[in-house]
């Protein structure tokens, strides 16, 4: 089944637990800007380690898996867009593109490819934000895995509603809730996910181009607890 394989991949990913790097100057809730009135940021940030979080990414991952590659290449093509707003609220589209490939082959395998849609409602009241989503997700295995493994072909997909509570009030970001799948293909995947994770973010530049951009460093972790695992946690 693409669903299980791809989480039992997941849960035997090592060395991907915190994610370093650094990034464009990006704010959490609303700071001030240099004439010192408060920018308007989103409502409900994109979650940093989150590997389903509808943004543009690139990972390189060591895995220990019996059907798998020890080396797996990851990407994202994703983005959130809001199409309502008001001061502390938003409803928008969001979509996304993940596809997992195997780089010890000579030809860079797909391994998997999963789709994304969905209208996240976001909401703001101090230091705590919220996102409430309905989405629905899709998974296909990649033609040269079903080939080299001789795996099953089963169409995967599922419908879900997702509840996140985020407490954004210093530098350091925590933020947990779950998701619930309500329709589903096969019909025997198990429906509940908890979801959790702590982000860091440096609140000063640690490097700048000119007026052109600026970086600084941050990390994250994000796990989830999937009742399809018996509630073993997958941490990225």
């Amino acid at each position: 089944m693409p669903f299980i394989t791809e989480l039992s991949m997941a849960t035997k990913l090592v060395g991907v637990l915190l994610v370093a790097a650094l990034v464009g100057s990006r704010a959490i809730g609303a700071q001030a800007s240099t004439n010192g009135e408060p920018t308007q940021t989103a409502v409900f940030e994109p979650l940093l380690a989150d590997p389903k979080e509808p943004q543009f990414f690139a990972t390189y991952l060591w895995a220990r898996s019996t059907r798998l590659a020890s080396r797996l290449g990851s990407v994202g093509f994703g983005q959130t867009i809001g199409v309502v707003r008001g001061r502390d609220w938003q409803v928008a589209v969001a979509a996304g593109v993940f596809s997992e490939f195997n780089m010890r082959s000579s030809t860079t395998d797909l391994l998997n490819t999963d789709y994304h849609i969905g209208l996240p409602v976001t909401y703001r009241r101090g230091a705590f934000a919220t996102r409430f989503r309905i989405f629905h997700e899709s998974s296909h295995l990649g033609d040269e895995y079903l080939v080299h493994t001789h795996a099953q072909r089963v169409d995967l997909t599922f419908q879900a509603v997702e509840l996140l509570v985020a407490d954004e009030a210093s530098r350091w970001r925590v933020y947990g809730g779950g998701v619930y799948v309500f329709a589903h293909s096969p019909a025997d995947l198990k429906p509940g996910v908890l979801h959790a994770g702590l982000e860091y973010h440096q609140p000063h530049s640690l490097l700048r181009l000119g007026r052109f951009a600026t970086g600084r460093l941050v990390a994250g972790l994000d796990a989830k607890a999937m009742q399809e695992h018996k509630n073993n946690a997958v941490r990225r």
